[in-house]
């Protein structure tokens, strides 16, 4: 599950992001949203009027949203978490049908057809600000910046599946959370990693706004046991961990780095890459690191 919003930068945020995705004339990420606004029983309402847009709180109280992972984790994500979020952020409860006929109008010309859950009637926070003018805090420029890096590594079709799988299992709804929560990258299997390791043993990059905390054996391929496992993980900055992830380069039980003949040397060094590496491992990382190299076939 995704972290709640916790302050008005961090809402403003994500009304951006909703609105990006809603924007996003003939795309499914569009289509989803616009379904969102159709069956949302609590919204934020922000712009100015006449022109007011609306939000629905159970995507936009979430930090770090996006339409596949809203769908993904399905009844996961829980409107009274995020309405309690927004509560505490605006100062008060939404309003039972304070601007309905302006969310009726909004949906009008943009021909969404209102279709709210539950038969329940629509309430609404108000939030007086303009998205376009609204400067980010530097907190949410750090989100920002973070997002872009996940974007150069970003497997969607496998976060999706990986989600889809937990949802679908037979785990409590607790643990449903919690694996969800460390699928994310947001749990406790990065907070053990960056235990083992304080910065990128490959590039020596310490912050941590740039690194990823990567399984070794695929978070799919994985128990439950091991994927929370700390040993099963390196802290790396992205292009390494997209080059360790793909098998274009490995690390012998020794910790000297191992380069796949689809990488060649002169592209490794331009990634900043050296021979020269080698990492401090415990036993307990050389398992999954011999595992590492079985599945990418580097010799034995």
């Amino acid at each position: 599950m995704l972290p709640l919003v916790s302050d008005k930068p961090e809402l403003l945020e994500s009304l951006r992001t909703f609105n990006s995705f809603l924007t996003a004339a003939g795309s499914q990420e569009g289509g989803e949203c616009r379904d969102l606004v159709a069956k949302g029983i609590c919204f934020v309402v922000y712009g100015k009027s006449p022109n007011y847009r609306f939000a629905p709180s159970r995507f936009v109280g979430y930090r770090g949203n996006s339409p596949s992972l809203n769908r993904q984790a399905g009844s996961l994500h829980d409107g009274g978490d995020t309405n309690r979020a927004i509560e505490e952020i605006l100062g008060g409860p939404p309003v039972l049908g304070l601007y309905e006929s302006e969310y009726i109008e909004y949906c009008r010309q943009r021909k969404i057809d209102p279709k709210p859950a539950f038969d329940k009637p629509r309430k609404y926070w108000r939030l007086p600000v303009d998205l376009k003018t609204a400067a980010p805090s530097r907190r949410a420029m750090a989100g920002t910046v973070a997002a872009r890096i996940r974007a150069l590594r970003r497997k969607p079709d496998r976060l999706a599946e990986d989600l889809e799988a937990i949802a679908n299992s037979s785990h409590t709804r607790t643990e449903k959370r919690r694996l969800i929560q460390t699928r994310l990258g947001q749990g406790l299997f990065r907070m053990r990693v960056m235990r083992q390791w304080q910065f990128c043993p490959v590039t020596g990059c310490k912050h941590s706004l740039l690194l990823r905390a990567s399984h070794i054996k695929p978070w799919r391929d994985s128990t439950n046991r091991e994927r929370l496992d700390g040993f099963n993980g390196l802290l790396l900055a992205p292009n390494v961990d997209a080059a360790f992830d793909r098998g274009l380069l490995s690390f012998d039980e020794r910790g000297r780095i191992l380069f796949s003949p689809r990488l060649p040397l002169s592209e490794a060094r331009r990634l900043g890459i050296a021979r020269s590496v080698r990492l401090k491992l415990s036993a307990r990382h050389l398992p999954y690191l011999a595992e590492h190299r079985r599945k990418h076939r580097f010799p034995a």
